[in-house]
C-alpha cells in the first residue's frame, strides 16, 4: 500500500515488523539516514549528532563549537549482562587526530625522542630563562695571515661579556701567541696591559705588569704538525668605564717537541686605563704568521 493511500491514518505499532526493515541485503532510506545492513537492535541516534559509516574505519565526533555532542561519550551496553565490559565507554582522547594539541601541552609527558625532519631552528616565543649564549663568530682561517682581527660588528655594546673559543697554528717555530685590544676603532697601544700565564703542570709562569700585549703561553709554540694552541677566555668589561677589560681561562699549547702545555691565563688593563670602551680583539703570534686556525666569538645574554 502506497503512503499516498494510508494518508493520516495512524499505523499500527505492530504494523511494521523487524523482519521488514532488520535486513541484511536490502538498503532502505528513512529521510537524510542511509542503512545499508541495518541499524543494530537498541542503537538509539540523538538529535544534533551524525553517524558515519565506513569512514577510514572509524567512528567520527562533530567537535565542532557549535556541535551538542561535543564531550559526548559512547557507552558500551551488553544486554544480556554476560559481557564484562558492561557499562565501559569508548573514550576519544583529546588529540588523538591532532599532534599540536599534544606538543601545546605544559606536560607532554612523552616516553621517548622528538626526531626533528628537518634542520629549521627550534624558536622560543621567550626566550629561556638564566645565562645564554649568542654565536657572534664562527671563523675558519685557510690561509696564512699576519693578525687576525676582530672588528666592531662582533665586539660592540650588545654585550658586555664574551667569550673565545680560538685554535691557531704558527707559521715558523717557537714563537708566543699574543692579543691587543681596540680601543674605538684603534689598536690600544703602550704599556698599558699586564697579564699572568701559569704551567699547570709545574711551577712556570710568564707575567708582566706594563706590557704592550696580553700573551697565553708560558713556553713558545712549535709549528710542526699538530703543534699549535688553543684558547678558552671569557672577557669581563668590555664597556665598562670604571672597571678595567680584563679576561681569565685556560689555553692548551704544543711545545717544538711535541709536548702538551696546559696554562691557566688572565690579563686586565691597568687601573689607569680603567675607561676604555673595548670594540675589538688581534690574535697575533709575536712572530711569524698565522698559518691556519678557527676562531669562534659567543656573546653572553645575561
Amino acid at each position: 500500500m502506497a503512503l499516498s493511500t494510508i494518508g493520516t491514518a495512524a499505523i499500527a505499532d505492530d504494523a511494521i515488523t523487524s523482519a521488514k526493515v532488520d535486513s541484511t541485503t536490502t538498503a532502505f532510506t528513512v529521510a537524510d539516514l542511509v542503512v545499508t545492513n541495518g541499524i543494530t537492535a537498541g542503537t538509539s541516534i540523538n538529535a544534533g549528532s551524525e553517524l558515519v559509516g565506513n569512514v577510514s574505519g572509524r567512528i567520527l565526533l562533530d567537535a565542532s563549537a557549535s556541535g551538542t555532542d561535543v564531550g559526548d561519550e559512547f557507552l558500551l551496553n551488553a544486554t544480556d549482562g554476560s559481557a564484562s565490559n558492561d557499562g565501559s565507554k569508548i573514550l576519544f582522547e583529546e588529540g588523538t587526530d591532532d599532534p599540536n594539541t599534544v606538543l601545546n601541552s605544559s606536560d607532554v609527558g612523552l616516553g621517548s625522542n622528538i626526531t626533528f625532519l628537518n634542520s629549521t631552528p627550534i624558536k622560543f616565543n621567550t626566550p629561556p630563562t638564566g645565562q645564554t649564549m649568542d654565536l657572534l663568530l664562527n671563523s675558519t682561517i685557510a690561509s696564512a695571515v699576519a693578525t687576525f682581527d676582530i672588528d666592531s660588528t662582533i665586539i660592540n655594546s650588545t654585550y658586555d661579556d664574551y667569550i673565545m673559543y680560538a685554535s691557531i697554528v704558527p707559521a715558523t717555530d717557537n714563537t708566543h701567541c699574543v692579543m691587543y685590544v681596540f680601543e674605538r676603532g684603534f689598536i690600544l697601544d703602550g704599556d698599558k696591559y699586564s697579564y699572568e700565564v701559569a704551567a699547570n703542570s709545574s711551577s712556570t709562569y710568564a707575567n708582566s705588569n706594563s706590557v704592550h700585549r696580553f700573551q697565553f703561553t708560558v713556553t713558545q709554540v712549535g709549528n710542526a704538525a699538530g703543534e699549535s694552541i688553543s684558547i678558552v677566555i671569557t672577557m669581563s668589561n668590555v664597556n665598562s668605564a670604571t672597571i678595567p677589560f680584563c679576561y681569565g681561562g685556560e689555553t692548551q699549547a704544543y711545545a717544538n717537541n711535541g709536548n702538551a702545555i696546559s696554562q691557566t691565563v688572565g690579563g686586565a688593563l691597568k687601573v689607569a686605563d680603567r675607561d676604555a670602551i673595548i670594540n675589538g680583539l688581534r690574535l697575533q703570534f709575536e712572530s711569524g704568521n698565522i698559518a691556519a686556525g678557527e676562531v669562534k666569538i659567543y656573546g653572553i645574554v645575561k
